[in-house]
């Protein structure tokens, strides 16, 4: 593929995720616990760039099915955009890198570069788990279940 083509699709994927990835890199710089995201993607790039000899040995097959999977990474987008859900937004930007490298360079080359690929969840903050917001029934039933009662023996069962 011409480097013009592929300097078209970053800049394609540079405008729907611009303000995704500024609020990813900004928590990354401003969290702590996220700061290691900035290392997650050099790693990965360092992984594809050490297997660059093998990548190239490889036979270029376009596929028309990474539409489907870069379609599907678009309306992963829509949705989190739309549900103003951050991790599904950032995970699309996952699933739209897949179907771009189907389409440009085959499903043989994403096998290839899958560990790589994969390792890019870690970049992405998860969830952080609220306990505060568990609806009632549910902390009842955590608390009645593996907890210690004051005659020492544990779980509903026990009391």
């Amino acid at each position: 593929m011409p480097w013009w083509q592929i300097l078209v699709f970053i800049a394609v994927l540079g405008w729907l995720y611009a303000s995704l990835l500024r609020h990813l890199v900004g928590q990354w710089a401003h969290d702590p616990n996220y700061s290691h995201g900035f290392f997650v993607p050099l790693f990965s790039l360092f992984v594809i760039w050490s297997e660059r000899d093998k990548l190239r040995k490889l036979a270029v097959e376009p596929s028309w099915s990474g539409l489907l999977v870069l379609f599907f990474g678009l309306a992963v987008l829509a949705a989190g955009t739309l549900g103003a859900e951050l991790f599904l937004s950032r995970v699309s930007l996952l699933l739209t890198i897949a179907g771009l490298v189907v389409i440009v360079y085959g499903w043989n080359h994403m096998r290839a570069i899958f560990f790589p690929w994969i390792f890019l969840l870690f970049m992405i903050p998860s969830h952080r788990f609220e306990p505060d917001h568990l609806p009632p029934a549910v902390i009842g039933f955590k608390d009645g279940c593996g907890h210690a009662s004051p005659g020492g023996r544990a779980g509903a069962a026990g009391r």
